[in-house]
């Protein structure tokens, strides 16, 4: 949990960081495409700034209640 946690928080902080780029590539050229660009990096952002906030969500509330969610586990006793 911990390390899916860190890892989708680091994706989502590299993300903004790229959208922050973009925009601010797209603001400072009036070339073919800035409009596409700049409309491409808000919509990155809001999903990245969204991911972020719900990843917090869900690790304040794991560390709240001590708690992580079990996946499938590895020991599987089959029986006849």
């Amino acid at each position: 949990m911990l390390f899916s946690f860190h890892s989708s928080l680091g994706i989502s902080c590299i993300a903004i960081i790229l959208a922050t780029a973009l925009i601010v590539w797209s603001m400072q050229n009036k070339q073919d495409g800035h409009f596409l660009a700049k409309n491409v990096g808000i919509v990155i952002f809001i999903i990245s700034l969204l991911s972020i906030l719900c990843n917090s969500f869900s690790g304040a509330e794991y560390l709240i209640t001590g708690i992580s969610p079990k996946g499938a586990s590895m020991d599987v006793h089959l029986t006849n």
